[in-house]
Order: structure tokens, then C-alpha cells, then sequence
């Protein structure tokens, strides 16, 4: 009569079936988290380039000398520089760039700058500053 081993070691075909099904779960799952990371993460890059433009514009318009003629009348003065923009971000996509500017508002010598950016795959991002004109 043969031997019997009592004391084999290794897996059976079912218990190596059922740790590659649960493995192949865990690697689908992993994959789902990677494919929301790279959207999320397109999606802040581009939020990121439109608050950037719109601080651009905003801190360009503060620098100005308090009597330029562009912060203290209503009129919108549309010179080369802060007319409203169509812009190209390499990586990135196509921006646009627009502002009000409120003389007296919300109190006398005072000037509200709001500028706004908006994206083709983004939120519009609005920035308002306070521009003391004396």
C-alpha cells in the first residue's frame, strides 16, 4: 500500500482561484482611484491657470497711479493692454478676461475693479478689488 503524506503543503486550485479574484478586485479598484485622481487633478490645473489669470489682470489694474483716467470714470477705456482678452495657455487651454469698473463705489474716491475669467473647462473665477483713487 502507498504512503499517504498527511502533512502536504501548498494551495489547492480553488483557494489560488479565490485569491486571484479577490487580488483582481482590489487591482480594479486601485485603476478607479487613478482614472478620478487624473481628473480631479486636470480639473485643479485648470482652476489654478484661471485664478492666476484673474490675479494677473486684478493686480495690474492696482498698480495703476490712483488718477489714471482708466480707474476713475466709468468708462471702460479699452486700450491693447486691459481690453478683454482671449488668451492661450499652453497645456492648459483658452481663457477669457474681462472687467467693470465702478467709479465711487461703494463710497467717494474709491473704485471697484471686478474681473472676470472664464474657461472652457472651468468655473468662471470673479475677483473684485478696491482701488483708492486720491
Amino acid at each position: 500500500m502507498k504512503n499517504v503524506c498527511r502533512n502536504q503543503q501548498g494551495f489547492t486550485l480553488a483557494e489560488l482561484l479565490i485569491a486571484l479574484t479577490i487580488f483582481a478586485f482590489g487591482l480594479l479598484a486601485v485603476a478607479g482611484m487613478q482614472v478620478t485622481a487624473i481628473k480631479v487633478n486636470s480639473s485643479a490645473n485648470s482652476l489654478t491657470a484661471t485664478t492666476g489669470l484673474a490675479e494677473g489682470v486684478l493686480e495690474g489694474f492696482l498698480t495703476l497711479p490712483a488718477d489714471d483716467p482708466l480707474v476713475i470714470t466709468d468708462q471702460l477705456a479699452f486700450t491693447d493692454r486691459w481690453s478683454p482678452a482671449t488668451r492661450d495657455i499652453p497645456g492648459v487651454g483658452r481663457y477669457r478676461a474681462e472687467y467693470t469698473i465702478d467709479a465711487d463705489s461703494p463710497v467717494a474716491n474709491v473704485s471697484t475693479i471686478t474681473v472676470r475669467v472664464s474657461g472652457a473647462n472651468s468655473r468662471t473665477v470673479t475677483m473684485t478689488g478696491f482701488k483708492c483713487t486720491q
